[in-house]
């Protein structure tokens, strides 16, 4: 932490985890215009969350004690206010919000309840792909312990799961569910010292905590069948921890990767055997790759690029796979890797011109990706390729600052967004969507109280969720207050969000 950043920043700073405190890369008070706000956000969320196939991105407000996503969403913002133009700052309402690229379309999106009670944020959400219905939202209570939310008709109506020790003491960060039976969910103890796992093969009804690996906090997980998942995080002395299982999250394997590599940050598992993982070296400034060909029992250094920024989110469809990541430390150009050999070897894909920070990519075939972050000049920005990743289009969404931290795409046509939106009044939600591969987006409005949509899943074309904090629980963020405040949002939709 820089000496001259001053309270109030200081004392949350302090109570964020190690890990967080590592990856804390924005600059002082006073030393951005307004127009940096959300390519800082978006940078901050590129360099400190695990982002899984899934798209989870974290906002937990219990920063204190939530060893996930809460600290880099409050970190950002609680940065974010001081900025010039922000809070105090000097810059015009003139000069830092103009009108949106795309009109604002009534959405259809619909607040539910009946979820635990006591949900202080709902980090991550995942869906199991097709018309199943099974999905989990994960997250922290008020009291710092884990909990989850489950909805067995593609979240139409919502239930509070009873969790068993230790995990109802752990905060879940992350979930992935295949069938309309499984679901794992991965985490840690408030300390960040003890891995949380927990699993569900009867559609949420009970959950079971897994023998957990070794690591000391687990941030990403992706299952590729109902039995065989793949979890990422790290172990005592920030060494990575890659662990799998085959009965369904019940029992973990550790599966020691390469020596000499960090804490690997995104898995996306296309079959049972084969998986990409990224992330970036220790120093936080170059990306690293591993992939695997046996179901993670042994991992192999991927061939990339000299000279790739740090990797943040990896998504493959059968052996086509696409990277994204961007350097917190520099304002250049976002990295874009595409793989057709499931992760083994990367190429360079040119990003657009003006493409800043990309936080997360969704593939939802070998040729069709929406990649999300925020332009250079930190305006929400969705990126789009329809042939592999060979060329890449931009598309501005809404509003002049802001950033898109999550995506969700069920088809090649049909994809949601999420992020944060900065105006004359503040941070506000902003929920997006498109069915046109991401060529053109429509805003839609989520429902009242809303605060960030920290994470989406579209397990169809026409039924999607996504969760994350209340209006309260960003304000207290955004005010660098130390009151975490507020509760979680669940919020739905039946057509795919785009009327």
């Amino acid at each position: 932490m820089r000496s001259e950043v001053q309270q109030p920043e200081r004392e949350p700073y302090r109570q964020l985890p190690m890990k967080f405190r590592r990856a804390w890369k924005l600059r002082p008070p006073g030393s951005r215009r307004s127009r940096e706000v959300a390519r800082q956000v978006a940078l901050a969320a590129a360099a400190v969350l695990a982002v899984p196939a899934g798209s989870t991105l974290g906002g937990a407000p219990a920063y204190a004690s939530a060893q996930g996503a809460d600290g880099a969403t409050g970190a950002a913002a609680r940065q974010a206010s001081a900025l010039p133009g922000i809070a105090g700052g000097t810059a015009t309402t003139a000069n830092r919000l103009r009108a949106g690229l795309v009109p604002q379309t009534p959405g259809p999106w619909v607040a539910r309840t009946g979820f635990a009670e006591g949900l202080a944020a709902a980090v991550g959400v995942a869906c199991s792909p097709g018309g199943s219905g099974l999905c989990a939202a994960v997250g922290t209570t008020t009291g710092g312990g884990g909990a989850v939310a489950v909805s067995t008709d593609a979240g139409a109506t919502w239930s509070g799961a009873t969790l068993a020790a230790p995990v109802s003491n752990d905060n879940l960060l992350g979930a992935s569910c295949v069938t309309a039976a499984d679901c794992v969910a991965v985490g840690s103890d408030p300390t960040g010292s003890s891995a949380a796992i927990v699993a569900t093969t009867d559609g949420g009804g009970t959950w079971t905590p897994g023998t957990p690996p070794l690591g000391t906090s687990l941030d990403a997980v992706s299952c590729a069948t109902a039995s065989n998942c793949v979890v990422l995080g790290q172990t005592t002395g920030s060494s990575p921890e890659v662990a799998t299982t085959s009965d369904a999250g019940l029992t973990w394997a550790h599966q020691p990767p390469p020596p000499g590599r960090a804490p690997l940050r995104s898995v996306s598992c296309a079959t049972a055997s084969d998986c990409a993982a990224v992330g970036a070296d220790a120093a936080g400034t170059s990306g690293e790759a591993l992939e695997t060909t046996d179901g993670g029992a042994t991992w192999t250094d991927a061939t990339l690029p000299v000279g790739i920024e740090p990797l943040t989110s990896v998504s493959c469809a059968s052996s086509s796979c696409v990277a994204v990541g961007s350097n917190p430390k520099s304002a250049t150009a976002p990295t874009i890797l595409t793989s057709t050999d499931g992760g083994r070897t990367w190429a360079n894909a040119t990003p657009p011109a003006g493409a800043g920070p990309l936080v997360t990519v969704s593939c939802a075939t070998t040729r069709d990706c929406v990649a999300v972050g925020a332009t250079t000049r930190g305006a929400p920005l969705a990126v789009s390729t329809t042939d592999g990743g060979a060329s890449w289009a931009s598309h501005g969404v809404a509003g002049s600052f802001g950033a898109l931290t999550t995506v969700s795409c069920s088809s090649a046509s049909d994809c949601v967004a999420a992020g944060l939106r900065y105006g004359s009044s503040g941070f506000s939600p902003l929920l997006v969507a498109t069915t046109d591969g991401g060529t053109a987006w429509s805003r839609a409005t989520p429902p009242s109280g809303t605060g960030w949509l920290t994470s989406v899943s579209c397990p169809n074309a026409n039924d999607c969720v996504a969760v994350g904090i209340n209006a309260t629980a960003l304000a207290n963020l955004t005010n660098a207050t130390n009151n975490p405040g507020g509760a979680a949002v669940i919020t739905v939709t039946t057509d795919g969000g785009a009327t």
